[in-house]
């Protein structure tokens, strides 16, 4: 390969890998996060606003 193609191919990978994070949970934070995610959504006025409102699109 030419270092042509190795710059090119590193350069898109730190592009593509730009942003992502590695979490380490142990058993009891990896438990208190899935109960997070499970609970129920409360109810926000606000954002159903948001959400039902026209956008610029529309």
């Amino acid at each position: 390969m030419t270092s042509f193609i190795l710059d090119a191919a590193y350069q898109e990978a730190q592009r593509a890998l730009t942003g992502q994070h590695i979490y380490m949970l142990d058993d009891e934070q990896w438990a208190a996060f899935l109960e997070a995610l499970d609970a129920p959504v409360s109810d926000n006025p606000r954002l159903r606003n948001l959400l039902q409102s026209p956008t610029v699109l529309d």
